[in-house]
Formats: structure tokens, C-alpha cells, sequence
């Protein structure tokens, strides 16, 4: 009823391709039209590698997926600005002459610093910009000629996005989740990568926001952008087969910066639960283990912000005797007041008002270090709730 399918999302873009023998080559136009199914957004696998020729700023912002794709720009920022910039004032023709000038310069650079040690006569590259205009078209001529077999991606990076945003809007309610939850620090992330490692299809929301989704959840890394964002999300799912539930650690709509689709999120609502059930003194254990950073004195101005970020909701008082327990080291009974006093209230208020407190299966896990303890709670979730992956 319209939903589209995971596995088939680029069939219908289509894909030019260069550097045949002239002979298959149209003497107009060289270029071909070509249908390749590459099996999903950021399916980067049916190429050796793949060049994004558009500036740095919006490589950052969002792009195709994979370990073989290489930010290659033919226009830095301010390049394409410029050239933009007086295209769009009415000095086209200066503006091409400029933007050609630029772009034969920055080519000789790629070929010789960027794929001169990365790759092969014969390599498949797939080449894109914007919108699969001059900057593209300029670098796969090129390299048609030196031995590379191109293809440019027809509609460029406008018709990738267009794929994932039909893939999140169409394609998600395929899907059936099967919801991790547990309080703060009950190692939600260790036991999906249990049920990974047993067969299971798992989405770490966190890992794809670079966040642990709480006050005090920043990672080293920079989030990525919310297109950004949901590129990672899109080729995370699309692979995986909605016949089988998909396991999900317990998140807001909000994973930091990060805002998960609607989609997701009415799946996740709607979704199996599982509760996860260890006790205090290992969960402030693993705690300390996984937020280990913060006793260090580089990064306990950042802690105290995070506290005082607590201020409004739980008054100056309790976060000011939370800022002294840092201040002695006293780290054990901070993060266990952070549970009893905040975090925990926090849990059991959601899941009232979700009506989700007496629902799903429990699974208790008396130690977080104890491979075997963990193994167990993934293997029976998995009885459970995905038996093909235990069969």
C-alpha cells in the first residue's frame, strides 16, 4: 500500500555511466542513461570507491555512505560561493569560465594526492555533486579517459536525499522493534551488542547520534548533523529484513541534538518491550566505567556544567551538593544520588505516562562484567522475540 521496500530504494535512480570503448559511446553525448540497483542509500559496495566532488561544508552536512567514500572537492567553499554567487547576479559566462579554471586545477590535485596510492586501473567509481551538474561531469570525464570505469549518479546528492527522506517516510512502517529499556546505567548498550553478536538485528541509536542521550551523554565526537543523521540511519536499516523484529535501546524523540524520524519513533511506541533489571551497586559501577572521563580533571568543568544544567528542574540546593562531591572526589556516592535523586524518578514518571510499567518480558542481569550474565539475557530475548536467530 505504497510503502516502499527497504532493499529496493535506489532502482529508481538512475545512474549515468562513462568510459565504455567509443564504439558504445553516443558521439553527442558519451554519457549513457543506466538502471543500477545499488540496494540502498549509502550501499557504497557495487563501487571501489566513491568520490563526492562538492565542497567541504557539504560533505559535512551529509553524504553517501561507506568506508570507500572520499571527499574529493573540485570547489572549495568559498570557490563555490563565488562562482554561485555571480552565476546568479547574471555574469554566467564568467562565472563558468571561473568555475572551469578552478576545476581543472583542483582535478590534477586529485588524481595525483588523492587516487594516484588509492586505486587501480579498471576501479568502478561512482562520481557526484549537488545535483550531477558541471562538478561531477568535469572530474568523470576526466578520469573516463585515464583507465576508470565512472558512473555519475543522475540527480546527484538532490536525488540520494530525496531517496532517503521516500526510505523514512515509506519504508519504516515495515518495521517491527523490539524496545531495550531499563534505567540509567543498566548497560543497554552492552547487551544489544549481545544480541548482535548472536544473530540479532540491532539499531544503536546512540552509536549513529554519537550520544548517550542524557545530560551528561556528549561523546568525544561531534554529533553529526541531523541530515547527516539520518543517512547513517537509512543505511543502518535498510539492510536489515522487516520480517525479523529490530532491537532498540529505550530513547526519547531527542537523542541529543539528534531527532528521530517520526516514523521510528511511532514504531518504537508501538513496539515489544523488553526490561532489563540489575542492580544499584553494578549500575553505578558501570557507570563509573563508562563515564570514567568526567573523574578527571580535564573534564569535570564539563560534569559541573552538566549538573548545573539540572538546576532548574531539581533546585540549586541538590545540584550545589553535587558540585561539592565532585569537588571531594566522592564519586561513587555521586553518581548513586544521581540515580535515586534524578534519574530514576525520571524513568518510573516516563513509563507511567507511557503506560509501558508493567508490560514486556524481564530480563535480570546480576553483573554487567559477567560475559556469560549478559549472553544469557540477550540469548533469551532472543527465544523470545527472534527465534530465526537462534535456529
Amino acid at each position: 500500500t505504497g510503502r516502499a521496500k527497504p532493499r529496493q530504494l535506489l532502482s529508481s535512480l538512475q545512474l549515468f555511466a562513462v568510459g565504455q570503448s567509443e564504439g558504445e559511446q553516443s558521439a553527442a553525448n558519451p554519457y549513457h542513461a543506466l538502471g543500477l540497483n545499488a540496494g540502498s542509500p549509502g550501499a557504497c559496495g557495487a563501487w571501489d570507491w566513491v568520490l563526492d566532488v562538492r565542497s567541504p561544508g557539504e560533505h559535512a552536512e551529509d553524504h553517501l555512505q561507506g568506508t570507500n567514500v572520499l571527499s574529493v572537492p573540485v570547489l572549495d567553499d568559498a570557490q563555490r560561493t563565488l562562482v554561485g554567487t555571480e552565476y546568479t547576479r547574471g555574469s554566467r559566462h564568467w562565472a563558468r569560465m571561473q568555475g572551469a579554471s578552478m576545476i581543472s586545477t583542483r582535478i590534477g590535485a586529485i588524481l595525483s594526492d588523492v587516487l594516484a596510492e588509492r586505486t587501480s586501473e579498471g576501479d568502478r567509481l561512482l562520481v557526484y555533486c549537488w545535483r550531477g551538474g558541471l562538478r561531477s561531469r568535469a572530474l568523470a570525464t576526466v578520469l573516463s579517459h585515464v583507465g576508470f570505469k565512472v558512473e555519475l549518479l543522475e540527480g546527484g546528492y538532490r536525488a540520494y536525499r530525496r531517496a532517503v527522506a521516500a526510505f523514512l517516510e515509506k519504508s519504516l512502517p515495515a518495521f517491527r522493534f523490539v524496545v531495550v529499556s531499563g534505567p540509567t546505567g543498566s548497560g543497554k548498550g552492552r547487551v544489544l551488542a549481545a544480541l548482535a553478536a548472536q544473530g540479532g538485528q540491532v539499531l544503536d541509536l546512540e552509536e549513529l547520534a554519537m550520544h548517550r542521550g542524557s545530560t551528561f551523554g556528549a561523546m568525544e565526537e561531534a554529533q553529526p548533523r541531523q541530515k547527516f543523521f539520518e543517512s547513517k540511519l537509512t543505511a543502518a536499516l535498510a539492510p536489515m529484513a522487516p520480517e525479523r523484529p529490530i532491537f532498540v535501546e529505550s530513547e526519547s524523540r531527542r537523542v541529543g541534538a539528534c531527532h528521530l524520524p517520526e516514523g521510528l519513533a511511532e514504531g518504537m511506541a508501538a513496539g515489544e518491550r523488553v526490561e532489563l533489571a540489575v542492580p544499584l551497586a553494578e549500575r553505578v559501577r558501570w557507570i563509573r566505567e563508562c563515564y570514567s572521563h568526567f573523574e578527571t580533571k580535564a573534564f569535570q568543568p564539563q560534569l559541573i556544567a552538566a549538573i548545573d544544567k539540572l538546576t532548574p528542574l531539581l533546585g540549586r540546593l541538590r545540584t550545589d551538593a553535587w558540585r561539592a562531591l565532585v569537588e571531594d572526589g566522592r564519586w561513587e556516592q555521586l553518581v548513586e544520588e544521581l540515580l535515586v535523586g534524578h534519574y530514576d524518578p525520571a524513568y518510573a514518571k516516563a513509563r507511567r505516562r507511557l503506560g509501558t510499567a508493567e508490560e514486556g518480558m524481564r530480563a535480570d542481569i546480576h553483573s554487567l562484567q559477567d560475559p556469560a550474565a549478559v549472553t544469557a539475557a540477550a540469548a533469551a530475548m532472543l527465544r523470545q522475540h527472534d527465534p530465526v536467530a537462534v535456529s
